[in-house]
């Protein structure tokens, strides 16, 4: 069973508080409510279901850009082996078209966890198997930069693919290393939270649905909303496309939970929609 599944903003309504009249005041902690939900079945384009809600936000910081990948942004936390613990470490991605830095906090130290980790007993317990579907949520393969002065968390027995020497003297010449790396999802990557709950009250995993294959789950992000600093509130409607979306949901009833987030990680309140089908909110 094929499965594809792309998340796209269908589009945003921003209403900005003028400065011609006094502006609402609303806290800077993001607040949402329902607006609808959609569901779009297309003969000859991949099926779509669209969720409108209403946020209110008080310093109008709604929103990430294609470059907010960096530390808080940044897609994946990477580990450090230091004495039989795993010491979270993120990343930055200050250039274009480069795999992501390290980004050590000072006194960070201990080798870059790998597979090979779970080969040493104080820290196996701690980590997934290599299986199923650890293989393709958890480990990752793939390369990641480290600055010249944190060679301590890496030696010669990982695998030293390039050396990237900078042009400009206020930035550092970079190890790139090609591994299997060990990881976990930054929560803070995306700014939209997507569940699905089944009318039994059990929550559909996307990731794993297929029991096969990993695939993306529907959290995500929306672009920023406002350039401009104050109240922020309006309609934003948010699309999830998926050629499983008939397949997997069917019949079934089911509802969503749903945050968002701000770029203070300001984390709004829940919502929740009634239990429907996909035949009762086609459009």
């Amino acid at each position: 069973m094929k499965i594809t599944k792309g998340l796209l903003l269908f589009g945003v309504l921003v209403v900005v508080a003028s400065s011609c009249f006094d502006p609402p005041e609303y806290p800077n902690q993001p607040s949402i409510d329902f607006e609808g939900l959609e569901f779009y079945a297309e003969a000859d384009a991949i099926d779509s279901l669209v969720l409108s809600i209403n946020f209110k936000d008080g310093d109008g910081d709604l929103g990430l850009s294609s470059d907010d990948i960096s530390f808080p942004y940044h897609p994946r936390n990477y580990f450090l082996e230091n004495n039989g613990q795993l010491i979270s470490v993120p990343t930055i991605s200050p250039y274009t078209n480069i795999p992501p830095i390290i980004y050590l906090n000072t006194g960070q130290t201990g080798k870059l966890a790998t597979i090979r980790t779970l080969e040493k007993p104080e820290y196996a317990s701690k980590m997934p198997e290599y299986i199923y579907p650890f293989t393709c949520t958890t480990y990752i393969y793939d390369s990641l930069y480290i600055e010249v002065g944190d060679e301590e968390i890496f030696d010669n027995s990982y695998n030293i693919t390039d050396t990237l020497r900078s042009s400009n003297p206020s930035n550092k010449d970079l190890y790139q290393i090609k591994e299997n790396f060990y990881t976990q999802k930054n929560p803070n990557y995306d700014n939209i939270t997507v569940d699905f709950i089944l009318s039994n009250n059990t929550e559909l995993n996307w990731e794993t649905i297929t029991g096969t294959e990993c695939g993306p789950s529907f959290d995500g992000r929306f672009p920023r909303l406002s350039d401009k600093d104050g109240p922020l509130e309006g309609t934003l409607r948010y699309s999830m496309k998926s050629e499983g979306l008939a397949i997997i949901l069917g019949s079934q009833s089911f509802k969503l939970r749903v945050t968002i987030k701000d770029r203070a990680l300001n984390t709004s309140n829940i919502i929740e929609t009634d239990f429907v089908t996909l035949e009762g909110i086609k459009k």
